[in-house]
């Protein structure tokens, strides 16, 4: 039986440092085991180019649904670790019985089912790991780069593993990630529920936050072209003559290469200021997704993906904690719920479609893409000008 002096007492966050670092080495494994051989597999089953957009889409779709819900849920009862433990227990269990699907209707039905109860992992994994780095004075950034060790070291053992065929091994594989996820996250500490308000009250007032709304569309455009990618290139590399072994080294490159960022990502905050920094950043996706449609061979592909960790990895590093700052730590899950509705929801809801129904036209998409992202560069630059003009304008008043 638990007694007051228990339930009540301070929690030890050295520990909780620990327990969310190794929960996002796992939780970035199964992440590594599902989305760079998705696409391949749904299609290795014959499904058309609609029903693999569909699918791949899927667990973005399920998050733009009903992410700021289930943030606010989180923020207004205290619920953070009940949350966390439910959504990877059912999860889990989801993605065994998906390994098992056979045809389309069974494996959307299982898919759709596992999109959902996933929703809130992302969001709550990362609000861990702002207040205890908050508590433990150690960057977000430093805590997050677990999780690319979990996703390099993940990506290239199953591939290999793999190696030619892609079967249904990955879901098996996410499987028995999201439950070791579940077993390094256990036992993190409780976090205090917020006053009593209406559900979506934190919403509504996020919502007139000009900045917070401009960070959270450049969120949303940076995550069509990062899961574009993510959906697209698997299939990309194997159309030109590579095999699951080099799909798995290039995602594998990818999470390395988030590595130097997610280290020196509270540096590059402080010397060049978040605003800079999210211009510096759309400006080389422009130049990733441009170089991608000129590349002709497997190895070219996988060198390029060296990029990711300046594009994906450093406008995480940025966006996360700026939120936060934006949001002003009144709704903290909503905040970040709603970045992460935005990137991994809505964006990835465009680029996971658009990735897996254009397969056959993949330099075109990346052509395009590189466009559309110096498209967003100038809206950012010019949306945030007029905003300091306006606030000089009303401030003077």
């Amino acid at each position: 039986m638990t007694t007051p002096t228990q339930e009540h007492a301070a929690p030890n966050w050295r520990a909780a440092n620990w327990m969310i670092s190794f929960g996002y080495v796992w939780f970035f494994a199964g992440i590594a085991a599902f989305t760079p051989f998705a696409a391949i597999f749904y299609r290795s089953l014959g499904f058309n180019g609609f029903q693999v957009g569909i699918l791949t889409a899927m667990p973005a779709i399920a998050l733009s649904l009903t992410g700021a819900y289930w943030g606010a849920v989180a923020d207004t009862l205290g619920a953070h670790r009940t949350m966390l433990r439910v959504s990877l227990t059912i999860g889990a269990l989801l993605a065994l019985l998906a390994s098992r699907a056979d045809g389309f209707p069974l494996m959307f039905t299982w898919i759709a089912l596992l999109s959902f109860s996933i929703v809130p992992l992302r969001s709550l994994m990362d609000h861990f790991a702002v207040l205890i780095g908050g508590k433990v004075d150690r960057p977000f950034g430093l805590i997050r780069m677990w999780g690319a060790f979990g996703y390099s070291t993940f990506a290239l053992t199953l591939g290999r593993a793999m190696n030619k065929e892609v079967t249904s091994l990955f879901l098996v594989a996410y499987g028995v990630s999201l439950f070791l996820t579940l077993v390094s996250t256990f036992m993190l500490p409780q976090l205090p529920r917020q006053q009593r308000r209406p559900l979506f009250e934190g919403v509504g007032e996020l919502v007139r936050n000009r900045r917070l709304m401009l960070l959270l569309l450049m969120a949303f455009a940076q995550a069509v072209a990062a899961f574009m990618i993510v959906a697209s290139l698997g299939y990309h590399i194997t159309s030109l003559g590579g095999n699951a072994s080099q799909v798995g080294v290039a995602f594998a490159v990818a999470a390395v290469s988030e590595l130097p960022f997610f280290m020196a990502g509270a540096w590059f905050y402080r010397r060049f200021g978040p605003d800079r920094l999210i211009a510096i950043i759309l400006v080389f996706y422009a130049i990733r997704m441009m170089l991608l449609g000129f590349a002709d061979a497997p190895g070219q592909v996988i060198l390029l993906q060296a990029l990711h960790g300046l594009t994906f990895g450093g406008f995480l590093v940025v966006s996360v904690p700026r939120a936060h700052e934006l949001g002003g730590g009144k709704y903290p899950a909503t905040v970040q719920a709603m970045i992460t509705m935005a990137g991994f929801g809505l964006g990835n809801v465009v680029g996971a479609f658009l990735g897996g129904a254009l397969l056959d036209f993949t330099h075109e998409m990346y052509f395009a893409t590189a466009f559309l992202m110096l498209v967003m560069v100038l809206t950012y630059t010019v949306a945030l000008r007029w905003m300091g003009s306006h606030d000089s304008v009303t401030s003077a008043h």
